[in-house]
Parts: C-alpha cells; structure tokens; sequence
C-alpha cells in the first residue's frame, strides 16, 4: 500500500456500513461519526434508507425502522470504516 501514498482513491460504503448515532453510547460507540442533512428517506418496511448529499456525491444509508428523521433534517450517523472499500481512482479497480 506504501506504493499508494498521494493517490487519489474512490472510498466505497455500504448503506449497511452506517448506523444511527445514539447519544447515551457515544463514549463506547465504535467507527466514525458523520453528521450530514438528510435529502430523502425511504420507508421500505424493516428498514430505512436515506441519501446524504456529501460534498459532490451522495451515499446511500440503511437505518431500522424506528429512526424519526425527515428530510432536511441533519442526523449524526456512525460509519462502519473497518468494512469500506477503497478503489483506484483511475481505472476504478478494488484495491482493498
């Protein structure tokens, strides 16, 4: 990976990657803390997904059913890091 240092990558997250911050938790909560605004929830029945405008992109994340947040309304979200997925920027190939 040294070989990768300066390179521009494509960070890949599942929706499933993502968990709703809980505030009583915080000081044991694992992975990194993302607030974002929330631009559109879709109910699917045992879960959630909400798009997230992040800077020039948007992701995709999965919460339970049970998260009352509407869109245009900013949620603190957990990102699972461990699990994401870098790819070369250039030719869009997995490289870890």
């Amino acid at each position: 990976m040294a070989e990768r240092l300066n390179q521009p990558v494509i960070l890949g997250l599942r929706p499933e990657h993502f968990s709703e911050e809980d505030e009583r938790l915080t000081a044991q909560a694992e992975g990194t803390l993302l607030s974002a605004s929330v631009a559109v929830v879709e109910p699917t029945g045992a879960d959630i997904l909400l798009r997230l405008p992040l800077g020039e992109q948007e992701v995709t994340a999965r919460v339970g059913p049970k998260c009352a947040v509407v869109a245009g309304e900013r949620l603190a979200l957990r990102v699972d890091m461990g699990r994401a997925i870098l790819f070369d920027a250039e030719t869009e190939q997995r490289i870890a």
